[in-house]
């Protein structure tokens, strides 16, 4: 994983993308994380997240940074 980069995702959010496992695990897509307040972040999809909901991890091994909102739109970036 990848400071800055890497983002982890639920099975259920790779659905709503259209993506599977094994397409993940073969060509770490990308996506675009739209901020609500404004700005995009742009991410890899490296890891699994605990399926509770629909949800995008972000990789922060520094800790949580507050700044950043409850909820964004996520897009495949292409």
């Amino acid at each position: 994983l990848v400071a800055v980069e890497s983002v982890a995702l639920t099975d259920s959010g790779l659905r709503a993308l259209g993506l599977t496992r094994s397409e993940v695990r073969s060509t770490h897509p990308w996506i675009n994380i739209k901020l609500a307040g404004g700005g995009t972040l742009q991410r890899r999809i490296d890891d699994r997240a605990p399926e509770r909901n629909m949800r995008a991890d972000l990789y922060q091994p520094g800790g949580f940074d507050r700044r950043l909102p409850d909820y964004a739109d996520v897009t495949l970036r292409h």
